[in-house]
């Protein structure tokens, strides 16, 4: 691949091949009705589909330096302009593709009218060439510009656009929404709150202002971040209400109220779990990682990094660690301290890690506390995987390990937060779990490339003191963009996000409801099959992966796999196809958000739209920052486990006694 992924392989056939260079690319010239260009970027147009990218600059196809590009295997993908036109006459499309065979089409609706399609020529491959669709009839075409292509033409660039109209104005927004309703805070304490508008592209207008109702009691500065006084009691009141610049009278609130005050030295400790594996045995990613972990100045002598290490069968020899047994170390200004060495053992065993966290919590304790699993992930399959066993931990083991540990040292507060530096962790079902323990959690839907997070970009933040969702935030969007960094030109796939745990059991509350009615609904065979169809071709899975031809053959050949479960990709780089598997095949994840807006929009489900949209809104607590890469379509941040098929899905346990959410087991 063009990264290592820390997705754990389910098979052993099924190797990390190469992955296909799509050239998703970004930039671009709009020409508006009055002749001016404007840059074909996110604040002309907006888009949520993973087939599209419209706001990266610079890349240059065939001598032309603004390209939008799609692949044939996101037909359908489209994008929708931030300005409103009156009268449109014409739209020209300039667009070139990567080869001279194949065929599509592009189509456009304005407003709820469709404007038209244009066939897209079968000849020509880079030469820029134009498709153009003119009214015709009598009636004027007002609104947003939607466009939507379909193409079997492998790689298909738009380079510009031409709107010929009597006007354009900026889409104005009918709401705005916050990421939370209420919160709770304690004195001195700080959170953040970000907006939404409504409609998404209504983007010319996203400056907002930001006011108190009461300063002596909650501050907010001009980025949302809401700070309670120290001298505020518990039970005072305030609200803060976010005002767009343009348009005050769209506005919207969020209810504070100071929680009781928190007795926090400010001691911070950090257990790392780092099981190695063959990312480092192949490839010393851990030791990467652990180098930048030390690479952080000014560590407070109330900050305690600590970790233990194991898993691999080999480790660099940069510091010492030993692949002959279990190490625990603890880090001091930029130091790595050997603690103790123990008698080797599976890191996927619950009874290890359940070692390491209670000598780390006995020999550690800080007011703020936090674990981190580094290693491979696979959702509901767990992660860790220790390559000298062949185990992993489960997300029952370490339900249970958290449990057994807490009973023993009578722990009775939560927790800080739980962080995932594994592929394909933010799962429903493991944050359920983990909010019986935790505050927060920060883990990916997708998979993770396995260089992992920058640790370098938010230790710093955390030795400077900044509150928890800052830090977890800034976790965020350093991995995030450190991606584009290390891959430059390459399509971002990569996503992490941040779960307030406090809000699950509302949620629950919420998907338990849901459930009852969908388990009613689908016990027809044929809303069924639409409830599958659905999942399959619409809505965002993860963790799918780029295989030969040779390794496709044996996947359907020896192992059962269906020929349509794979998409056929040209590598333009190798001149080869691949073959491109689906995520669901193999972990049967699926953004959460997106299964509910598909839900809610289709009329095969109209009957359940009520418990949908609570789960809806429900969600919008629970996830409070959501960072994605321009390429990772609809990822919300939090994934549902779906064990329809069984194909997929099938070697995973998942019964009454592997979630908290038995309503879902019930109806599979």
């Amino acid at each position: 691949m063009k990264h290592l992924s820390k997705a754990l392989i389910l098979l052993a056939t099924l190797s990390l091949s190469s992955c296909i260079n799509i050239n998703i690319s970004g930039g671009g010239t709009i020409i508006g009705p009055s002749g001016n260009e404007e840059s074909f970027t996110s604040s002309s147009w907006e888009t949520s589909n993973s087939g599209w990218v419209s706001d990266l600059d610079g890349f240059t196809y065939n001598s032309l330096k603004h390209a939008v590009g799609v692949n044939n295997t996101s037909n359908g993908a489209g994008a929708t302009s931030s300005f409103t036109y009156t009268n449109v006459s014409s739209i020209e499309f300039k667009y070139s593709t990567t080869t001279t065979s194949g065929s599509g089409n592009i189509s456009v609706t304005i407003g709820n009218n469709s404007f038209g399609t244009a066939t897209l020529t079968k000849s020509g491959g880079a030469t820029p060439r134009s498709a153009t669709i003119s009214k015709t009839g009598s009636t004027s075409f007002d609104g947003n510009i939607k466009f939507t292509v379909n193409c079997v033409t492998n790689t298909l660039y738009i380079h510009s656009i031409k709107v010929t109209a009597e006007s354009s104005t900026p889409t104005t927004p009918t709401s705005i929404e916050l990421s939370k309703n209420e919160l709770s805070i304690a004195p001195g304490e700080s959170k953040t709150l970000t907006v939404s508008l409504l409609p998404r592209y209504a983007i010319q207008y996203k400056e907002v202002s930001w006011a108190s109702s009461n300063t002596s009691v909650a501050s907010v500065d001009a980025n949302g971040k809401v700070t309670i006084s120290k001298t505020a009691t518990a039970g005072q009141t305030a609200i803060v209400t976010a005002s767009l610049k343009a348009k005050s009278s769209i506005k919207a609130n969020c209810a504070i109220t100071v929680a009781d005050s928190v007795v926090d030295d400010g001691s911070y400790t950090i257990l790392l779990y780092i099981c190695g594996a063959d990312l480092e045995s192949k490839n010393k990613l851990a030791t990467k990682d652990i180098t930048e972990i030390l690479s952080v100045k000014n560590q407070p002598a109330n900050v305690n990094i600590v970790m233990e290490t194991g898993g691999a069968k080999s480790w660099s020899t940069k510091y010492g660690i030993s692949s002959k047994y279990l190490e625990r170390y603890e880090v001091r200004n930029g130091a790595l301290k050997k603690i103790s060495s123990l008698t080797k053992a599976s890191m996927g065993k619950q009874s290890t890690f359940e070692s390491f966290l209670k000598w780390g919590l006995e020999t550690y304790p800080a007011s703020k506390t936090s674990v981190i699993f580094w290693n491979h992930g696979g959702a509901m399959t767990g992660c860790c995987f220790d390559e000298n066993y062949d185990d992993g931990l489960t997300p029952i083991e370490c339900h249970n390990a958290f449990t057994n540990v807490r009973n023993q040292l009578n722990i009775t507060e939560n927790w800080e937060w739980v962080g995932y530096d594994c592929c394909l962790m933010q799962v429903q079902d493991i944050a359920l779990f983990n909010s019986q323990y935790f505050n927060y959690m920060v883990a990916a839907e997708e998979s993770e490339a396995g260089e992992g997070w920058d640790y370098d970009t938010w230790l710093d933040d955390l030795y400077r003191g900044e509150d928890t969702e800052t830090v977890l935030s800034n976790i965020c969007d350093g991995f995030v963009q450190s991606y584009s960094s290390a891959y430059p030109g390459y399509a971002n796939d990569q996503t992490l996000s941040v779960l307030d745990l406090t809000k699950m059991d509302e949620y629950k509350t919420a998907f338990d409801a849901f459930a009852s009615s969908m388990k009613s609904v689908i016990s027809n065979s044929t809303k069924e099959k639409a409830f599958a169809n659905m999942l399959n071709k619409n809505v965002k899975s993860y963790g799918g992966d780029y295989y030969e031809e040779s390794e496709y053959e044996e996947l359907v050949e020896n192992y059962g796999y269906h020929e349509d479960w794979f998409d056929k990709v040209w590598d333009s780089d190798s001149q080869a196809y691949y073959y491109y598997a689906h995520g669901w095949i193999f972990f049967g994840t699926f953004d959460a958000l997106d299964m509910f807006n598909k839900l809610y929009s289709s009329s095969d489900f109209s009957s359940i739209k009520t418990t949908v949209n609570a789960c809806r809104n429900a969600l919008k607590n629970v996830v409070i920052h959501n960072t994605a890469g321009n390429e990772a379509g609809e990822s919300h941040g939090l994934c549902v486990f779906v064990p329809l098929f069984r194909y997929y899905g099938a070697d995973i346990d998942y019964s009454s006694s592997d979630t908290l959410f038995t309503s879902w087991t019930n109806i599979f």
